[in-house]
């Protein structure tokens, strides 16, 4: 277990260097390389919590082993001290039988001497007969009294010795008896001492995994607390990246603002100069027809029709009614990029335009004519495709032509529902969003042109 918790910890010894996502990348790709990277973190969070986890639920199961040990060993303990207690009582048991054994032999001996001392005191009355001993006595009373003295002497000597034989014998089997008792226990002590000793290294055993267990999970919390340090600075960095992208994105409306505004002032300008050149040709016409009126009136020459020629080409052409559009989506989540100048959301170039208006949509919303007129551009190589790998060019797209010098484009479609050639009306449904072709996202990029000019479409929204 440790060392496969090590491997682990290896696995993120990487966290040691603080991480500094670099920026000379596009805005995408810095916050996609974060965000991965705190993927990876995460996971590594996971993982590491995990191994933790299982090295505490194993302390705690090695916690319940050492206390069930602990419990056994207590209980052997006292099986141990009563067996002891009872080892003294026999010791002091076989003492006392010894002793009394051995006061038993000695009592043996010397009733044995006092037998034969008095054996040899009657001897001499037991090798004469009766008639010498009626002879030698002082009366007939003594006569009887020495007979009746000999026959006493000898039973009860007999008697005694037997008696204390018996002692003997008994004081010698108690003696036995407490001997085995007293080896019985030593057997046991023995044993119980050996069992005693394996628990003791059992429990030492348990108490060293334990130890052991209790570094890893220190180790492993340490390395928890660093991953998620790392993983504080990695979105620490995401919200500087945030912040850093919105103040790009005001700087780029602020920008877009002030290009709206020249090109209204330059679109109002020429407007009035092609009003000034429009009133300058009906002043030159009238002026012709008058002259002609003048020269039939003198001439008296034949009625002719006056047919007037091609205005010449002004330098800006009216712009078309800015009521003419509707938005392509009946439902949108919002405006994701604005006309105008923008950082590059897939080259990174900080000095790119964007020549049309992003509307944030899911994928397969409906997608219709903002103005009715005929497909000229039906373009599906990746029909039904949400993504393509080939981030470049408008993906699926169409393109309308409104008869009236404008048209409209619906760039990087799922889907492509018309056919080139076809005539659509105003809200017509003719595809579905997606994200085709240089493209980062589901949306619908769509672009309005004035006389073959690119401009902001939703000047012209209704």
């Amino acid at each position: 277990m440790f060392k496969k918790f090590i491997s682990l910890a290896l696995a993120v010894s990487l966290l040691g260097a603080p991480l500094i996502v670099s920026r000379d990348v596009n805005g995408t790709s810095i916050e996609d390389e974060i965000n991965a990277s705190k993927n990876r973190f995460n996971e590594e969070l996971a993982a590491v919590q995990s191994e933790v986890q299982t090295l505490e639920e194993k302390n705690n199961d090695l916690q319940v082993q050492l206390s069930d040990l602990q419990s056994e060993g207590k209980a052997m303990q006292a099986e141990y001290d009563r067996l002891m207690e009872e080892m003294t009582r026999a010791t002091e048991y076989m003492a006392e039988a010894v002793a009394a054994s051995e006061e038993a032999v000695a009592n043996v001996a010397v009733q044995q001497q006092e037998y034969e001392e008095r054996i040899v005191a009657i001897f001499p009355f037991r090798n004469k007969s009766i008639i010498e001993i009626f002879m030698e006595s002082d009366s007939i009373e003594g006569f009887f009294t020495n007979m009746r003295l000999m026959d006493y002497i000898t039973e009860a000597d007999h008697q005694l010795l037997e008696n204390l034989k018996v002692a003997q014998e008994d004081a010698a089997e108690k003696q036995a008896e407490a001997e085995r008792r007293v080896e019985d226990y030593e057997t046991f002590i023995a044993r119980k001492q050996n069992q005693i000793d394996q628990l003791k290294q059992g429990i030492s055993l348990v108490e060293q995994d334990i130890a052991s267990n209790e570094e890893d999970i220190a180790f492993g919390s340490a390395r928890a607390a660093d991953i998620e340090v790392h993983i504080t600075d990695l979105d620490d960095q995401l919200a500087d990246f945030y912040a850093e992208q919105r103040r790009k994105k005001e700087v780029a409306e602020a920008s877009q603002r002030a290009s709206r505004s020249k090109y209204l002032e330059e679109s109002r300008e020429a407007s009035r100069l092609a009003a000034e050149a429009q009133r300058s040709r009906e002043a030159a016409v009238d002026q012709a027809d008058e002259a002609d009126s003048a020269a039939n009136t003198t001439t008296a020459a034949p009625e002719t029709e006056y047919a007037p020629t091609t205005p010449a080409a002004t330098t800006e052409s009216p712009a078309p009614n800015p009521d003419s559009l509707l938005i392509p989506l009946s439902y949108y989540d919002y405006v994701s990029s604005p006309f105008g100048p923008r950082v590059h959301p897939i080259t990174g170039d900080p000095n790119g335009f964007h020549w049309g208006t992003d509307f944030s949509a899911g994928f397969g919303t409906s997608v219709r004519a903002a103005k009715g007129g005929t497909v000229v551009i039906a373009n599906a190589p990746y029909q039904g495709q949400n993504y393509t790998s080939d981030k470049s060019g408008y993906g699926n797209y169409i393109t309308i032509d409104h008869g009236d010098g404008t048209a409209t484009t619906y760039a990087h479609l799922k889907y492509v529902e018309v056919s080139k050639g076809q005539y659509v009306d105003r809200g017509e449904y003719i595809g579905q969003v997606g994200s085709t072709g240089a493209s980062t996202g589901a949306h619908l990029h769509f672009e309005y042109s004035v006389y073959g000019t690119r401009v902001d479409p939703m000047d012209y929204i209704g």
